[in-house]
């Protein structure tokens, strides 16, 4: 007789060790084996497969039940398939007005996972410091339950340390001379907006050059971003015409 009688419950390895992740009830003959290494039997979930001896942490794989006329409840132990890149973790910079960027402050970091895995990143486990940055505070962590296809992507954010390894020369465009030398000060991954007068002081009676003041080919920089080493740039000026 066809009987349905054997439950047989897939419980993960590293998972939770009282709830099963699959439960089947596959039909048989009384006083046949169940051949639990046949696939069509076991139903294994999606990205999982039967753990094997070194995977099994202390636990035993059943024997083949045979169907009897009483109900019977077999426990099938099974692992995770692996998953790589599961969760990539980006380090952004928030730049000094509090706006998110996409500048990378440091090399994403990525993790592997294995299916039915929990993987947490906490910003608060993270450096707290990279060069130059700090980490912001109070950051929400989040928590992924990986599946065959789990290819998460999460960000940390970072401020930059107040800065002023920007030296700024500021050049007679006439004569080649060096007038004045100053450092601003900013936030490093920042950029210097060399049109910003609350930042560029601009010596008195002078101007910052036209392009038609540059009689040698000069030109004037373009806005430089805040590192952690020094980085020189020369700012041309003309000297202002005085009226007789």
């Amino acid at each position: 007789n066809q009987v349905h009688n054997i439950t047989i419950n897939e419980y993960d390895v590293n998972g939770d060790s009282d709830k099963p992740i699959q439960i089947s009830v596959p039909t048989g003959k009384t006083g046949t084996q169940l051949d639990l290494n046949d696939v069509n039997n076991l139903k294994i979930p999606e990205g999982y497969h039967k753990a094997t001896a070194a995977e099994l942490k202390g636990h035993q794989q059943p024997t083949d039940p045979t169907y009897t006329a009483s109900p019977q409840d077999v426990k099938v132990y099974v692992v995770g398939n692996p998953v790589k890149n599961a969760v990539t973790v980006h380090y952004y910079l928030m730049d000094e007005t509090g706006k998110v960027t996409t500048i990378p402050v440091s090399k994403d970091q990525t993790s592997d996972g294995q299916v039915g895995q929990k993987i947490t990143v906490d910003p608060s486990d993270q450096p707290q410091q990279f060069g130059g940055y700090t980490l912001l505070p109070n950051q929400p962590k989040h928590q992924w339950l990986v599946t065959p296809t789990t290819q998460e992507k999460t960000t940390i954010y970072y401020t930059g340390d107040v800065n002023s390894h920007v030296v700024v020369h500021y050049v007679d465009a006439n004569t080649g001379k060096t007038i004045s030398v100053d450092r601003p000060q900013g936030h490093t991954g920042g950029t210097l907006n060399l049109d910003d007068n609350s930042k560029i002081v601009i010596p008195d009676g002078y101007h910052i050059s036209d392009q038609q003041d540059l009689l040698n080919g000069e030109k004037q920089p373009t806005n430089p971003t805040y590192t952690t080493k020094d980085q020189n740039v020369d700012v041309f000026i003309t000297g202002d015409v005085i009226a007789p």
